[in-house]
């Protein structure tokens, strides 16, 4: 829903004072010493929020050169506010899906708690894919089931009391609604990812009072939209309905309850893997081995490089697909000097170039276009 990546108002200050301490601060200081273990130069930071993993980055990592990003940019500011001059941080707001940087920028990007908003993850993964040099590090975390996190929960339950007919289901939707450890990784992998690995980490949130944790849902965060959607003038009497079930459940005074992520790592390739017939290191192949044959094609069918069209069809075992024009942007052609991904789009506007090494392209090529890519639209 569009409404759940909307931060603005009052919501960034809130969630920085109330929300990052309650429940975002031991995850923050988590991925930050994973980061540190092989010591990064260039550090790309997706959905930074308010710059809480920021912070911890640029206190374990100070020589380490980051970026942080973000799709809003009242969360930018205040992350800016917060931190200060003086750290080599730069903040730059950007779509997770159309990252404004050069492939191969970065040694890790790092993402946490924001992947759940993405509405086409697949996209944004490559996009990581793509800003990450060859080995590069993909870091994120994603929340567990809202079943393990108690006062996320607890808020939803109160909530839906309140709202029995059309109850506020941000939390249970989209911060705890992508906690599928199995499609995460087919979705990593259907972005080019290798070498991916996921850890269940439990932590404990702690907070002075139910009512801080309830101000800290409700009110710093997009359920609030959805509050005073139903509601309006009614933010306060929804607070305090989820801080009376925070105290039932968990006592009055100093609360505490179990939160529960996934924590990913996942790295780029040095290379895809190329399928082929008699294939060289540069991926020329039995059917085509010029020197200007030095491209492979991502198969539309199954998401597989191959040499050419011919070694598709002698090893994959079923029929071929062309990319539609709708999806020329994919990364779906490789340099098989530098091993270079471009899109469909790019390769075709290279002019027999690659646009990263330069090593030359057999413009004959064009002729077996309708082979891969959809011919309709093509000049």
């Amino acid at each position: 829903m569009a409404g759940d990546t909307t931060f603005a108002g009052s919501i960034p200050e809130i969630y920085d004072r109330y929300l990052v301490p309650l429940i975002f601060e031991p995850y923050a200081r988590d991925l930050a010493l994973r980061l540190s273990a092989f010591a990064p130069a260039d550090i790309l930071e997706v959905a930074a929020g308010t710059g809480v993993v920021t912070r911890a980055m640029a206190a374990l990592i100070p020589d380490a050169r980051i970026v942080a990003s973000d799709l809003n940019q009242p969360m930018l500011d205040r992350a800016a506010h917060v931190m200060g001059p003086g750290a080599n941080v730069t903040w730059r707001q950007a779509d997770a899906l159309a990252l404004p940087f050069d492939d191969g920028s970065f040694d890790a990007v790092v993402c946490q708690f924001g992947a759940m908003f993405f509405p086409d993850k697949v996209q944004a993964y490559r996009e990581a894919r793509r800003v990450l040099k060859p080995g590069g590090r993909f870091v994120f975390n994603v929340w567990d089931a809202i079943s393990s996190n108690d006062f996320a929960d607890a808020v939803t339950q109160a909530l839906t009391k309140i709202f029995p007919n059309d109850p506020p289901l941000f939390m249970a939707r989209t911060p705890h609604g992508y906690h599928d450890s199995a499609l995460i990784r087919v979705q990593l992998g259907e972005a080019g990812f290798a070498a991916i690995d996921i850890d269940t980490v439990e932590e404990r949130s702690r907070a002075p009072s139910p009512r801080d944790v309830a101000i800290a849902y409700c009110q710093g965060t997009p359920l609030r939209n959805e509050i005073e959607a139903r509601c309006p003038g009614g933010l306060e009497g929804a607070t305090q309905a989820a801080s009376v079930e925070l105290a039932r459940r968990f006592g009055e005074g100093s609360v505490e309850g179990c939160i529960s992520a996934h924590v990913i790592r996942a790295r780029r390739a040095m290379r895809p893997i190329v399928r082929g017939i008699n294939l060289d290191p540069e991926t020329r192949c039995a059917h085509w081995h010029s020197p200007l044959d030095v491209v492979a094609i991502k198969m539309k069918c199954c998401g597989a490089y191959y040499a050419c069209r011919d070694c598709h069809d002698a090893l994959a075992g079923h029929a071929a697909e062309v990319w539609p024009e709708a999806e020329w942007n994919q990364p779906a052609v490789l340099c098989g000097v530098c091993s270079h991904e471009m899109s469909v789009r790019d390769y075709l506007d290279c002019e027999n170039r690659c646009p990263h090494c330069g090593a030359g392209f057999n413009p004959g090529c064009r002729h077996h276009y309708h082979l891969y890519f959809a011919q309709d639209s093509q000049g």
